[in-house]
């Protein structure tokens, strides 16, 4: 499959290329059963479902209140699935709270990844995951 730009909206998104993201959800969820997850940079949120439905806890961390993930969220509230309004340069959790971090195709919305990286690091526990994906 060629690669695409991003898609927008749940609605008008490129059929390939929405197979493409669900599948790396899936890919993840294995990871994740019973797990405190941080999803970041999950687009229009399409796969939030998939890792709440094993994930003891998800949260998604964005920093638009117009996203359109939370809009897609709202839309689909599970009780395991929460909100947290920030950039990602200070992700406002504890340190070593987090079992698993989910970047799928993310990373390139992140101006300061290296920051990024830092927060991410801090925040997951010491055997804590950390899944990423990125276009080629």
């Amino acid at each position: 499959m060629e690669y695409k730009k991003d898609c927008t909206t749940p609605s008008r998104v490129d059929r390939d290329l929405a197979d493409q993201g669900l599948t790396q959800y899936h890919f993840a969820r294995q990871f994740v059963k019973d797990k405190v997850v941080l999803d970041l940079g999950c687009a229009a949120g399409r796969g939030l479902s998939v890792l709440a439905q094993v994930a003891r806890k998800v949260l998604v961390l964005d920093g638009l209140e117009e996203s359109k993930s939370i809009d897609f969220a709202n839309n689909h509230a599970q009780p395991n699935l929460e909100f947290v309004m920030s950039h990602s340069d200070q992700i406002p959790l504890r340190s070593e709270t987090l079992d698993v971090v989910v970047c799928l195709e993310g990373t390139r919305q992140f101006a300061n990844r290296e920051q990024l990286m830092n927060e991410v690091r801090r925040c997951l526990s010491s055997d804590g995951l950390l899944l990423i994906s990125a276009p080629n």
